[in-house]
């Protein structure tokens, strides 16, 4: 008894035999080739004919197209982790899982529910290769992931843009090999990794740079939250002036000066910058004042606006 044929790509071709040789017959363009055990080519012949027929009945059964079964399972409670489609195996040594942060499965568009992909271990054909989720360890796929957190964080965009519909859509339409990481993942692994790369590299530019000036100034927010900015401003050794925002961080205690001079220590001796300081530029709030001058003995420089408005002038725009 034959074998019952049970996918959906069946309904354009027939199964028939020219000279004792099994062949498969589409029924759109007639075109005959040898069967080799599987569908892969029969997917593949209605995915690649761009006639009007053939797009059309690709189109209507793509859905019905059965993912990869070959997927490693889990054998132990660790949170998911994006698999190279190539190997199907977990990538230890992925950049973007560095320091033991797991990515999490990327539902809809993870490896698994985006291939379409059915392969002849006869003759290695791969249909729909072009729909391939990208392998995690590739460059297309790390340099998409770098853009994307460049942008976000360059531009200002809340995270909440790569879970928004239409945003995912347009990127698939670019691309639908791409895949892409929803809030938590920007969170927690990808803007992270982004800012330890950065500060790395400032923090080995100013290594070389002998005094820096700094500006800070502390605010409270709308939910009573205070927060202060350091920025540093030097020049470089191509005489071009740099700025470099070094932290933004939430003061949980109150705004007293001594307790914006530990906030600022602590800063500066992050960065490595003690012993570099040439001034300091702040508003005339007595706190900060007394926190920059008094405490750190560092020189203090008002900030020009403020001591212009101290005065009842207005600065020129």
């Amino acid at each position: 008894m034959p074998k019952r044929k049970t996918s959906a790509v069946w309904d354009y071709f027939e199964d028939i035999k020219v000279d004792d040789r099994r062949v498969w017959r589409c029924v759109l363009c007639k075109e005959t080739r040898d069967f080799k055990g599987n569908t892969s080519n029969l997917w593949s012949h209605l995915a690649n004919n761009k006639d009007e027929q053939h797009i059309e009945a690709h189109h209507s059964i793509k859905d019905k197209c059965h993912p990869p079964r070959k997927i490693t399972k889990k054998t132990d409670n660790r949170p998911a982790r994006l698999l190279n489609v190539d190997t199907d195996v977990e990538n230890e040594n992925s950049e973007i899982a560095e320091d033991g942060v797991m990515l999490p499965a990327f539902a809809s568009t993870s490896a698994a529910s985006m291939s379409c992909t059915s392969t002849s271990s006869s003759t290695g054909e791969t249909y729909e290769l072009r729909h391939m989720p990208y392998s995690i360890s590739s460059l297309k796929f790390k340099g998409f992931f770098l853009a994307l957190g460049l942008y976000i964080s360059g531009a200002m965009q809340p995270l909440s843009l790569v879970e928004e519909k239409n945003f995912r859509e347009f990127v698939l339409h670019i691309d639908p090999r791409l895949t892409i990481p929803y809030r938590n993942t920007m969170k927690h692994t990808i803007l992270p990794n982004l800012y330890r790369e950065a500060k790395a590299k400032l923090v080995k530019e100013l290594e070389g740079i002998k005094q820096v000036a700094l500006i800070t100034d502390c605010w409270t927010s709308i939910n009573n939250e205070g927060y202060m900015t350091v920025t540093v401003h030097y020049l470089s050794d191509k005489l071009k002036m740099v700025s470099r925002v070094l932290n933004t961080i939430m003061i949980e205690e109150s705004h007293t000066a001594v307790n914006s001079a530990k906030e600022l220590r602590k800063i500066v001796t992050e960065w490595n910058l003690m012993n570099k300081i040439s001034a300091v530029v702040t508003d005339n709030a007595a706190n900060i004042v007394k926190a920059v001058s008094d405490i750190n003995n560092w020189r203090h420089v008002p900030c020009s606006h403020t001591e212009l408005s101290s005065k009842g002038r207005s600065p020129k725009k």
